[in-house]
């Protein structure tokens, strides 16, 4: 009687179990499968047409300048991360220091932000996104530009960490792609 009860009960558990895993699996097919809409006000683009100015593009429903090189930090969640690049003439660029050169805006790395008010403040928010782009003519300091790049976590919020992505582009290219939680290490990028 003892091990009819037993195995009766691990049954239960087992499907209890499998039932749990099916949940979770069914929640974040949907949380994946959202559309993307520019009728909502926090959407401004779900591809590179849909942004205002031709040379726009798009990163996670935000559209931003282009820029030779361009570095992208995109997350969801509810921490506050930071985009920082330091240029080959040492600026370190960044929402702390929006531009390389304050005298000239035409010159020089620039950074732009998307995020909320409310970024930072345990409230889920479904795209964040960071940009520093440098104009459309540098030439990368002649081919001697080491530009050093990396993200800060300026602050956490929830459990876990939120995960990101960073990107660099080159002449339109994707030249480097990141994933991580937190911070991240120091990367150099070398053109």
């Amino acid at each position: 009687e003892y091990l009819k009860n037993y195995h009766g009960r691990r049954r239960r558990a087992q499907s209890s179990s499998s039932s749990c895993e099916k949940l979770i699996a069914s929640a974040q097919e949907c949380l994946s499968c959202q559309t993307c809409s520019t009728e909502d006000k926090h959407v401004d683009c779900c591809q590179n047409s849909d942004c205002p100015n031709e040379n726009d593009i798009c990163a996670n429903q935000s559209c931003f300048p282009d820029g030779n090189p361009r570095f992208t930090l995109t997350w969801h969640g509810d921490d506050d991360l930071d985009l920082h690049v330091v240029s080959p003439k040492g600026i370190d660029i960044s929402s702390k220091n929006k531009r390389e050169n304050e005298n000239n805006r035409e010159s020089g790395g620039q950074w732009r932000g998307r995020g909320q008010s409310i970024q930072g403040k345990s409230t889920m928010v479904e795209s964040y996104a960071e940009h520093i782009y440098f104009p459309m003519d540098s030439t990368c300091e002649d081919g001697k530009g080491v530009y050093q790049y990396f993200v800060k976590q300026s602050s956490k919020t929830g459990i876990r960490d939120d995960s990101w992505a960073l990107s660099v582009y080159q002449n339109n290219m994707e030249t480097n792609f990141h994933t991580g939680s937190g911070p991240s290490p120091v990367f150099d990028y070398v053109c």
